[in-house]
């Protein structure tokens, strides 16, 4: 019965290290007024709508909801920015790029 107990509480420790730790991992903050465009490529994951009302210069707007699909596209040898309206939404877009790229990702928000 102890056996089973551990190995459950192994179980559900190992799935929240990998979902609510892990990510934290592959996304690091810094400052809007630091980003020039010969140092970082910028992808804005914003819809098209907020992009619209505030635009970023020298960004891309791939929105996240089609990240997954456009990430492979993008050719860019430099390390990557992310623009977006919170944490969450970038730490989903640092996931797929890391995915695909295997660089630095970095964010933040607007």
């Amino acid at each position: 019965m102890f056996a089973v107990l551990a190995g459950l509480l192994f179980i559900v420790l190992i799935y929240f290290i990998r979902n609510f730790v892990v990510p934290y991992a592959y996304l690091k903050p810094i400052e809007k007024t630091s980003v020039n465009s010969n140092d970082y490529c910028t992808i804005d994951i914003r819809d098209y709508s907020e992009v619209h009302r505030t635009p970023i210069d020298d960004a891309v707007n791939i929105p996240l909801s089609i990240l997954h699909r456009s990430v492979n596209s993008e050719e860019c040898d430099k390390n990557i920015v992310v623009v977006s309206d919170g944490t969450k939404g970038a730490l989903m877009a640092a996931r797929i790029i890391k995915k695909a790229k295997k660089k630095p990702v970095y964010y933040y928000t607007v």
